[in-house]
């Protein structure tokens, strides 16, 4: 349990530092996301017609799926665009909030622990077998929530690949360290 404890920090140290780099140095993210055009005519239309935090897509479906008329109205509006998901927090927040970097900061500890555990479980002998595992997981992960959200959320590419790249990068170099740690206890010859 102690190599596990030991694997779980170590694991979100370096994924927490890969962040600091990709975000920091490489701005991996800046063909991902940019500031909005027009923000002074947007945010304060937001504020007036979006009064509260959540999730909202637009073209907005028509809520009677068996009125035909709508639904092919909105399926028009639809295809010709333009499409969108806004994530919004109405209240806002300071920028880069100590809560934010703790609650982040325990993320990556459990997730570290998680992929420990398994790895563990899974009785892997060889260093080259096991950092195999990590990075299999790494790809897991990228491919059901950020591939897997482009498609069904039609998110645009750069933002999927930029968030994939950092995913499978930030878990397999934890994962370098992690796979040292973490490595099953050889039998017991009698």
């Amino acid at each position: 349990m102690g190599r596990i404890f030991i694997a779980s920090i170590v694991g979100a140290v370096v994924v927490w530092v890969w962040g600091f780099v990709a975000w920091g140095l490489l701005d991996l993210y800046k063909p991902a996301m940019q500031s909005m055009p027009n923000a002074d005519i947007v945010v304060p239309a937001l504020k007036a017609n979006v009064p509260q935090t959540g999730a909202y897509y637009f073209p907005p479906m028509p809520s009677d799926h068996n009125d035909q008329a709508a639904m092919d109205a909105w399926a028009a509006q639809h295809k010709a665009g333009p499409i969108g998901m806004l994530m919004y927090r109405a209240e806002g927040a300071p920028p880069m909030d100590w809560r934010v970097m703790a609650r982040g900061f325990c993320i990556y500890f459990v997730s570290a622990m998680l992929l420990s555990c398994v790895m563990l479980a899974a009785q892997l002998r060889s260093f080259a077998l096991r950092l195999a595992f990590v990075i299999i997981a790494a790809a897991f992960a990228a491919m059901v929530c950020h591939v897997a959200i482009w498609n069904w959320m039609m998110f645009p590419d750069k933002w999927a690949i930029a968030m994939t790249i950092d995913t499978i990068i930030g878990w397999t170099i934890a994962g370098v360290f992690i796979a040292a740690i973490v490595r099953p206890k050889r039998p017991v010859m009698v």
